[in-house]
């Protein structure tokens, strides 16, 4: 199995580093369709990167350096005055590593919380100093602490030209994912303590499947809050129990329902809680099933917007990846 794990994990840091984009981003796919299989068109956008960089830090491998330096740059050129970014980037004509151009339809949006959160924790965790833009979090929350979605006061950017599509929310939300990467960021303190509340009662009275806005299912949201977990937000430790309950019994009984993706979400979720590796054997022998000969694992639906579902063959292989590099680490130390 050990073998196994270093030869699949290899394959799939050597497909990430070969399409990864010159500039750095790694590539989002748009599509009408659930399954991502039809009409897709490439986008820009800052968000998925930040996943990929995510996921990588687990894997010790010379080539991830060099992505991690590309791929913080690149986040670091779409930072705004006051450290805000925006899911869609600026325009770009993008030159690819095969010589040709990739031209995208450019769209723009309001700047947001979520893609300020993760973008922000991926930079100063490969240590990139942003400015401080705890204010700009502190100022966008409701009554109860909750902290909204949109930054709806902040004008346009001066790149947008006059006849693109601007995608302006006619009303500001509140979503348990976009909760989830905000407490990743922000660690649990005075002001993240409502929020870590706030999951606990959704995962405790199970209510995670009417939470969220901009997601698919409830397995990437229990994956974004055992990582707001993971890495320092122990005020979710009063749901800890129900969430591995929740997960492992899905994983029991509906295994053969889940997608590499999705399974992927599972494993990390149940690692990030601590569970030994022992329960997610079958997960990870899935996984590696999974995995095309070429080193990636197929674009799946990641998040969404309005109609439309975003996902690419890069996210769906970086998430994978970490699950079974860190499936790896804890078969060494045991």
């Amino acid at each position: 199995m050990r073998e196994r794990l270093q030869d699949s994990i290899k394959k799939g840091v050597e497909y990430l580093y070969k399409n990864q984009m010159l500039h750095g981003e790694f590539k989002t796919y748009i599509s009408p369709d659930t399954n991502m299989k039809e009409k897709l068109q490439y986008v820009s956008t800052t968000y998925i990167t930040t996943f990929v960089l995510y996921s990588l830090s687990f894997i010790d491998s010379p080539l991830i350096d060099k992505i991690k330096t590309r791929a913080a740059q690149f986040l670091l050129e779409e930072m705004e005055e006051g450290g805000i970014w925006r899911f869609f980037t600026t325009n770009r004509n993008i030159k690819l590593s095969g010589g040709r151009l990739e031209y995208y339809t450019q769209i723009g949006i309001v700047p947001d919380l979520d893609d300020t959160a993760v973008i922000s924790y991926c930079l100063k965790k490969n240590s990139v100093d942003i400015p401080d833009n705890l204010k700009v979090f502190l100022n966008n929350r409701n009554e109860a602490g909750l902290f909204y979605t949109w930054l709806m006061d902040v004008p346009k950017r001066a790149e947008y030209i006059e006849n693109m599509p601007y995608m302006n929310p006619s009303k500001n939300d509140i979503c348990s994912g976009v909760s989830a990467n905000v407490l990743l960021y922000l660690g649990e303190n005075e002001y993240t303590r409502p929020v870590c509340d706030y999951l606990n009662k959704l995962i405790i009275e199970d209510k995670l499947n009417s939470s969220y806005v901009y997601f698919p299912n409830s397995f990437v949201i229990y994956y974004l809050i055992s990582r707001a977990y993971f890495n320092g937000a122990k005020g979710l430790e009063d749901s800890k129990v129900a969430a591995i309950e929740g997960l492992i019994d899905f994983l029991d009984r509906e295994k053969h329902a889940l997608s590499p993706l999705n399974t992927a979400y599972v494993a990390c979720s149940l690692l990030n809680y601590g569970v030994s590796y022992k329960a997610l054997e079958n997960a990870v022998v899935y996984i590696l099933e999974s995995q095309d000969n070429s080193g990636y694992w197929d674009k799946e639906r990641f998040c969404d917007g309005g109609s439309f579902y975003y996902g690419s063959e890069e996210l769906t292989t970086a998430l994978c990846m970490e699950a079974l590099s860190r499936y790896y680490n804890s078969i060494c130390n045991v």
